[in-house]
This record gives structure tokens, C-alpha cells and sequence, in this order.
């Protein structure tokens, strides 16, 4: 990410925010989450969930309440590896009207292993679930 928006701004492009394997890794968590329940038939789709998802420094977090998307904050290069205490920032306003007991699905690149246990230290109490797979984002990549 960060060598291409270098390389498009020497070529004196100016870009937003380059994300693209974050939101392809958001997507397809929601995805697996609303095919499974669809194929499930009994399974449903919780209409209360957290969807924290962290991709080579980028980060994005999606909150659902009532079946309904309420919140989504996003930001590029805002962690360094080994180190998401700048996480807190984004979750802290998003968990005021939240109960531990609601579904929190973590999702990686793997890129950090130490990630999710991070996550956890900040979120004691709460439930997460790590959806990640293996070479998560070239597996989607692959399959588009």
C-alpha cells in the first residue's frame, strides 16, 4: 500500500486513502457471515455485532445495532506493527452503548500475530472472535 501511494505521488497524483485490502477483507468477512446464515437456514445473521478488521497498518471497524449499520470509522497507516494502542481511539467511542456479550469479530492479514491478543488486552471481557484464514487477503484477491 504505502510503496504504491509513494509511487503515485511522485508521479504528482494525489490519492485518499489506499485501503483496498482492508475494505476486500471487510467484505468478504460480511460475506461468510451472511452466507452461512443463508445456507444455514437457521442460523441468522445477529442483528448486533462488532466487525474489527486490521490490514498492514490500516484499520476499520463496523458496528451493527438492531440490523442496522450505525457506525464505520477507517483509517490508513494508523498502527505499527506489534503496537494497536491507537486502536483505542477509534473503539472507545464506538463500545459506549455496547454489551461485552454482543459478537466482536476480529479479522486479519496476519501480518501482526500478536493482533488480536492485543485487542483483546484493550477489550477485556468481550467475546472475539478471531474469522481470519491464512493468506486471508491474497485468497480473496485470488477468488476476484
Amino acid at each position: 500500500m504505502k510503496e504504491t501511494q509513494i509511487a503515485l505521488k511522485n508521479a504528482d497524483l494525489q490519492v485518499g486513502r489506499l485501503s483496498c485490502g482492508l475494505f476486500a477483507i471487510l467484505t468478504d468477512v460480511l460475506y461468510r457471515l451472511h452466507d452461512s446464515a443463508d445456507k444455514e437456514g437457521e442460523n441468522e445473521v445477529p442483528s448486533n455485532y462488532l466487525v474489527i478488521a486490521v490490514c498492514q497498518g490500516s484499520v476499520c471497524v463496523l458496528k451493527q445495532s438492531e440490523g442496522q449499520w450505525t457506525e464505520l470509522r477507517s483509517r490508513s497507516a494508523y498502527y505499527e506493527p506489534g503496537d494497536l494502542s491507537s486502536l483505542r481511539r477509534i473503539l472507545q467511542p464506538m463500545l459506549t452503548d455496547w454489551y461485552p456479550q454482543y459478537p466482536a469479530l476480529f479479522v486479519s492479514d496476519d501480518n501482526d500475530p500478536n493482533s488480536l491478543e492485543q485487542i483483546r488486552q484493550m477489550l477485556p471481557g468481550y467475546a472475539i472472535s478471531d474469522v481470519s484464514s491464512g493468506d486471508q487477503l491474497w485468497s480473496i484477491i485470488g477468488k476476484n
